[in-house]
């Protein structure tokens, strides 16, 4: 086949013109015929040793029995040798936060380990527990750093090695990729994804549409480029994402049953990056660690909350259940620790660490439309909030009580490390407030609006510009300094 020369011109006309050849035999002479082989053969065509593509030309459910074969076919394109191997090490040093130095391992090649691929273990410590390891590092003589979590995700200090097993994970590995055309596919039985197979739709749109069954995405699937994206889910089925895929990216996919995008036994530790998608559940779960990226994503039931679990991820321009007035809870509430970093994200009541044990986020350009936002509720909050604004919600009703009021456990809830720049809210009640355990305020606010009550009945922080529907505190240590109150006094203390 003839391969097109860089500099030569194409020209389209529509479908009604005459193109019939009738040039002079000195212009034909200047023209050349291609065939799409050629275009393909010009640019490069798909791999077809690594690829597979499938598409939508028969009955759904034809179209369906043909997406799992091609699933197959792909999957026996990939190799992933990868697996433990126990090796004899000499010594370790424990870097606290759950990293290791493994010194002198012996035999270790470090071109086959497997490099921030989690992996569980129920062996290598003394006595012997189920652990998830990670090697971060591993030198030319085969020194490994690790960083070692128990099977909630929570670092594991203090630990004693057995040094004639020390679980190294590795092997060869090839990636491989299914991409699929546009159209409905129903599949018969569920779509399990446990090879390095990279799934797309063929045109970059979500335009794919996979129902019947499940996709289930399995942790054998982790690794560097892994990529799952453009897929419609139908509403009666789930994408399920089992833990231990910190490498994988899902992008523009959408499935809003409630337990989509966690795993098949409910809530998972999600350690993804997530990028334009629609789901049900992004980290949610009670013990769970939401410590992935997750960008643009709509979730129907929350991000990252629940009894016993931990904030710890990257969320930016994220909503719960979209429009102005998105539905409750999420984004590190009812958590251990509410950490993690939120930007541009939006929620209705109960969001934004409310009613967490210990609130550490860094908050940016938030929108809460209710009450109970913005680390109210709390039993510690040291959280960093910057123009983040609590609105009143959809239909009216109740709003206020937002950064950091109605702390639970004492006055001293809403600590000196809070900080709050710029942000306001609606309703009564706000930034260090608690009309029932007359609160103080603790934390520095600079340029806050409050529209009813605020700022503490004691002054123990520096508030600085900032304006209130009532009163500022008369007494305590702390510093007031141009702010106005309910009246339009200006108030200065200390």
């Amino acid at each position: 086949m003839a391969l097109i020369p860089n500099t030569q011109k194409f020209h389209t006309v529509a479908s009604t013109v005459d193109t019939e050849n009738k040039g002079s035999a000195q212009l034909n002479a200047k023209r050349e015929a291609f065939t799409m082989q050629d275009i393909a053969d010009t640019v490069g065509g798909v791999d077809s040793s690594v690829s597979v593509y499938v598409k939508a030309d028969g009955t759904p459910q034809e179209n369906g029995v043909a997406l799992l074969a091609a699933y197959t076919d792909a999957a026996s394109k990939s190799i992933d040798t990868r697996g433990i191997t126990n090796y004899v090490a000499g010594r370790q040093v424990d870097r606290g936060n759950g990293q290791y130095y493994i010194f002198d391992t012996v035999g270790v090649n470090p071109a086959d380990v497997a490099i921030n691929v989690n992996y569980t273990v129920s062996y290598g410590t003394v006595p012997a527990q189920t652990l998830v390891w990670r090697i971060e590092m591993v030198n030319s003589s085969g020194a490994l750093a690790v960083y070692i979590t128990d099977t909630s995700g929570n670092p594991q200090d203090n630990l004693v090695f057995d040094f004639t097993q020390i679980p190294v994970y590795g092997g060869t590995t090839k990636l491989s990729y299914l991409m699929i055309g546009p159209g409905d596919y129903e599949i018969p039985s569920n779509l399990v994804v446990e090879d390095l197979v990279s799934i797309t739709s063929l045109t970059g749109e979500r335009d794919v549409h996979i129902y019947g069954a499940n996709v289930i995405i399995k942790p054998e699937a982790n690794f560097d480029n892994i990529f799952y994206a453009n897929l419609l889910i139908g509403d009666d089925n789930y994408l399920y994402i089992e833990e231990g895929l910190s490498l994988v990216t899902f992008k523009n996919i959408k499935s809003t049953n409630f337990s989509s995008f966690s795993s098949e036994a409910g809530g998972a530790n999600q350690s993804s990056t997530f990028i334009d998608c629609h789901g049900g559940s992004f980290g949610q779960g009670v013990g769970k660690n939401a410590s992935g990226t997750f960008i643009n994503c709509i979730g129907s039931n929350g991000f990252a909350g629940g009894s016993g679990s931990i904030s710890s991820g990257y969320f930016e321009g994220c909503s719960i259940d979209g429009g102005d007035f998105p539905a409750n809870g999420g984004f590190g509430s009812f958590t251990t620790q509410c950490g993690g970093t939120f930007i541009n994200c939006t929620a209705g009541d109960n969001a934004f660490g409310h009613n967490s044990d210990d609130v550490i986020a860094y908050f940016e350009n938030c929108r809460a439309y209710g009450q109970n936002n913005f680390g109210s509720g709390s039993d510690k909050n040291s959280g960093t909030f910057i123009n983040c604004h609590g609105f009143v919600s959809n239909g009216g009703g109740t709003t206020g009580s937002n950064f950091g009021s109605n702390n639970t456990s004492s006055v001293d809830a809403d600590t000196d490390q809070s900080k709050y720049y710029y942000c306001t809210s609606a309703g009564n009640d706000n930034f260090g407030y608690s009309p029932t355990a007359n609160q103080s305020s603790r934390g520095t606010y600079i340029g806050c609006i409050s529209e009813g009550n605020g700022f503490g009945s004691t002054a123990y922080g520096v508030v600085i510009n900032c304006v209130t529907g009532g009163s500022f505190a008369t007494s305590g240590s702390g510093i007031i300094r141009n702010s106005i109150d309910g009246s339009y006094n200006t108030i200065n203390l200390n």
